[in-house]
């Protein structure tokens, strides 16, 4: 508690660059975020920047008025102390002026009348405007006082128990600050000793009234109290400090205080007080900045408190216009993003506009290129029809001409055997378009691949006469779809196969079945292969491996294409056995069949 307070730093940005580096610190250590994370903290930051904007400007202009307060209260301790000091050393001289009067020595010399005596220091203290003036004898009894004619005189007392008169006794000044002994007034006592003939016979002493200061602080509202070098409270701005003590006092000092006679009858009790960091103090259960400041020749201390609630409201107002100009720009970025919003919105209509007058144009040139790739198979079809059906026709035609121009009985047998073949022949290319022109129900269900395998190869046996060996292995979990589309493409898939084995002994077509996620339907066979053509091109529209008039090449490419309309594939590449395998996948639905 001793020195002057007076150290305070108005911006202390210390825990603000501490938090930073440990947030840098914590960054730096941290793994990248997430894109989550990224827009979580962007949302965050939006609510909390205004917010740390808020605090920021209140604790910032709450320290700048904090620091102006302080400035000013330390001008007014300064203005004080200034004037406790005046008034504690403005009689300073008078009690060495007084020692050096003929008359008071002579009082203490010859023992003369001292009603004269008696006058003369009645009217010094009235013109000094002094509580009272009297003289010790060397025992400390009271022989003239300025109060001689009052009822509570310091005449007939003796006041040899003071420290000032024990002070003075020794040739120094005698300072004490005390309560009256006779009157229970306080007041400043000063002493000097009164030499006569180069020895100390007497001390004459001055009391000074302070408490119409203390008065005046109290009238202008001002907190201020005084403590005196033990810690106790001997000027106060409020009565209820007054007397009380700042720290716990020892016994011992408690001791020597009631052996001064010091405070009368007063308890000193430990004042509610207590010195906090930042220039602080709390009394009463109230927080004021302080001031601490030295005076007077006593080691007394000046203790001036001023109120921290209007930095605090000053702040307030600092913190309410800057939420008025945050709300304002928030509105004016609000309003500047909807600008831009609906100025993007618009483009980006326009632009949807311009996609969809694209998209119609696309679909428009999907269905003419559509129209036009009908038009092209259409020609390609006829021309391959013309093509499979113009050879028997001729052949047919070449028959009957040759019957007309030489009709023999005993070849008719033979000639019908031969339009009969003709016949067959065409009704094979016939039956082929006719098969695949029909697109089937697109009803959607559980197929079973196991069962849809058996079916197939069922419908395919009277196709053939030659005899095959069917070997089906493993197991496919069911997918989802149309059973009689599925259907098509395994009977077109053994069709061709047994046509590729025609005429070779032990044919055998292999179908393995696999999968988890997805099914898979492996349909191999051991018979001449893909014979030169590349097995990228087998699924295109009119390829196929087989003699002009035994197919048109169709059946790879439509039974491809269902498979796509499942979300499916189909892909060919040479077997292990020596001929084709041709491999379908499905996505998958539910357990294993």
């Amino acid at each position: 508690m001793r020195g002057a307070s007076l150290q305070y730093t108005a911006f202390d940005i210390r825990p603000v660059s501490g938090m930073l580096r440990a947030c840098v610190t914590v960054c730096a250590k941290s793994p990248p975020m997430t894109p989550q994370a990224i827009k979580f903290l962007r949302r965050a930051g939006i609510v909390a920047v205004p917010i740390l904007a808020l605090a920021a400007s209140y604790l910032v202009s709450f320290q700048v008025f904090d620091a102006q307060e302080r400035t000013a209260a330390l001008a007014r301790a300064g203005l004080f102390q200034r004037m406790l000091g005046d008034q504690l050393s403005r009689f300073e001289h008078l009690p060495s002026v007084l020692a050096e009067d003929p008359v008071v020595q002579a009082a203490l010399a010859t023992g003369a009348d001292r009603s004269a005596l008696n006058a003369r220091f009645a009217e010094f203290a009235r013109s000094a405007a002094l509580d009272a003036i009297y003289l010790l004898d060397k025992d400390g009894l009271t022989i003239a006082a300025s109060n001689h004619d009052q009822p509570l005189t310091f005449l007939g007392q003796n006041y040899g128990f003071r420290p000032y008169f024990r002070d003075a006794l020794e040739g120094q000044t005698g300072r004490f600050f005390a309560i009256g002994a006779t009157t229970s007034r306080p007041g400043y006592f000063i002493a000097r000793p009164v030499s006569v003939r180069d020895v100390v016979a007497g001390v004459v002493v001055i009391k000074q009234d302070l408490q119409p200061m203390a008065d005046g602080w109290a009238a202008g509202a001002e907190n201020v109290l005084v403590e005196n070098s033990k810690g106790v409270v001997v000027l106060a701005s409020d009565p209820r400090w007054r007397y009380g003590a700042l720290r716990a006092l020892s016994t011992v000092e408690r001791a020597a205080i009631a052996d001064q006679r010091q405070f009368g009858a007063e308890k000193l009790p430990q004042l509610n007080w207590r010195l906090l960091n930042r220039g602080r103090v709390t009394l009463d259960a109230s927080r004021a900045l302080h001031l601490e400041l030295p005076v007077g020749p006593l080691d007394w201390r000046l203790h001036y408190l001023a109120p921290v609630e209007p930095a605090r409201a000053r702040a307030r107002q600092v913190a309410g216009l800057t939420a008025i100009v945050l709300a304002l720009a928030i509105a004016a970025a609000v309003l500047l993003r909807s600008a831009r919003l609906r100025a993007a919105l618009a483009q980006s209509q326009a632009h949807q506009r311009g996609l969809l007058q694209a998209n119609r144009a696309l679909e428009d040139a999907q269905l003419e290129l559509a129209r036009n790739s009908r038009l092209a198979a259409l020609g390609q079809l006829s021309a391959s029809v013309t093509h499979e059906l113009g050879q028997p026709i001729t052949a047919l035609q070449t028959y009957v001409a040759a019957a007309e121009m030489d009709p023999k009985p005993g070849d008719m047998p033979e000639f019908l055997a031969d339009v009969d073949g003709i016949a067959k022949r065409m009704k094979a290319t016939t039956d082929q378009l006719r098969f695949f022109a029909q697109p089937g129900e697109m009803r959607q269900e559980m197929v079973a691949l196991g069962g849809l395998v058996d079916s197939a190869w069922g419908l395919t046996q009277p196709l053939g006469q030659d005899p095959v060996s069917l070997i089906v292995t493993g197991q496919a979990p069911p997918v989802r779809g149309n059973r009689h589309r599925l259907e098509q493409v395994l009977i077109n898939l053994f069709k061709n196969a047994r046509d590729s084995l025609s005429g070779q002994a032990d044919a055998r077509i292999e179908v393995t079945l696999s999968g988890d996620t997805q099914a898979q339907i492996l349909v191999a066979d051991n018979g001449p292969g893909l014979d030169g053509i590349d097995a990228d091109q087998i699924f295109e529209p009119f390829q196929t491996t087989r003699p002009s008039g035994t197919g048109m090449g169709l059946g790879l490419s439509i039974s491809s294409a269902i498979i796509r309309e499942h979300g499916g594939q189909m892909s060919a590449r040479p077997s292990s056995m020596g001929g084709l395998e041709v491999a379908i996948t499905l996505p998958a639905e539910g357990d294993n069949a």
